[in-house]
């Protein structure tokens, strides 16, 4: 197997991934990480911890009445 090749096939895929979807897949995974007491590294602590406010600030879902 051509390593050049199979390092083009994989760069192809990766610009098939939409930016924004794939930074909330990741962000979503971290924390599920975090909420399974899997301690993250302080940066992405405080990249998360961001993106939860900016979450909680601006909801995608509707709220459920009582």
């Amino acid at each position: 197997m051509d390593i050049e090749v199979n390092k083009a096939q994989r760069i192809a895929y990766l610009r098939g991934i939409d930016d924004a979807e794939f930074k909330e897949a990741v962000l979503d995974q971290m924390n599920s990480l975090r909420l399974q007491k899997v301690n993250l590294v302080d940066d992405m602590d405080v990249i998360l911890n961001g993106y939860l406010s900016v979450c909680k600030k601006f909801p995608i879902k509707a709220k459920k009445k009582k």
